[in-house]
């Protein structure tokens, strides 16, 4: 994680410079500043998801490979056996097993031992904190932005200088519409 989040911030800030006159600027001593948003943030965790996705849920990609065969076989409504999902990736029976318990000690399968065939079940993947917006928001509101702004007026920053909180959360920029993440 550690190695990866300068990588996440290295995004956010190429999002935030990409659409610097579309969002909110900051002046400074003179000099003007780029504030990154929620929507700058939704875009690098846009790209960044499927690099990001091993190492948050601290599961390898092949694990995670059988945990998506899971998913799409629960959306089918098909039954989830150690068999069907050897039949839909290209892992043996006996990896897609291993797999499998490392995926129910991770929470994000259920099993029931009930008949001979194990069957299996999905519970959805409980996205790490910088997954949802709604999250990153309640670790930094509009409290902690408040607190920020009067920081900044007390180092000599104007009032007309400095940005909304709903231009920090994306209300006025929002460059991609409203989407689901996989």
């Amino acid at each position: 994680m550690r190695r990866d989040f300068p990588k996440l911030l290295a995004l956010i800030k190429v999002s935030a410079y990409l659409h610097q006159y579309q969002g909110p600027r900051i002046i400074v001593d003179e000099g003007e500043y780029v504030i990154a948003t929620f929507a700058d943030y939704h875009i690098a965790y846009t790209l960044a998801n499927k690099v990001l996705r091993p190492t948050l849920l601290g599961l390898p990609k092949g694990v995670l490979k059988v945990y998506d065969v899971c998913k799409g076989l629960s959306g089918s409504r098909s039954e989830i056996t150690a068999k069907t999902i050897t039949e839909n990736c290209e892992y043996s029976q006996s990896t897609v097993r291993h797999y499998l318990n490392q995926l129910i000690r991770a929470r994000l399968l259920l099993r029931d031992e009930s008949q001979r065939e194990y069957r299996y079940s999905v519970i959805e993947e409980k996205k790490a904190a910088l997954s949802s917006i709604a999250r990153l928001e309640e670790r930094f509101g509009e409290k902690e932005f408040r607190n920020w702004l009067k920081s900044m007026l007390q180092n000599g920053i104007k009032s007309e200088e400095l940005v909304s909180y709903d231009e920090i959360k994306g209300n006025i920029y929002t460059p991609l519409p409203e989407c689901k993440l996989h």
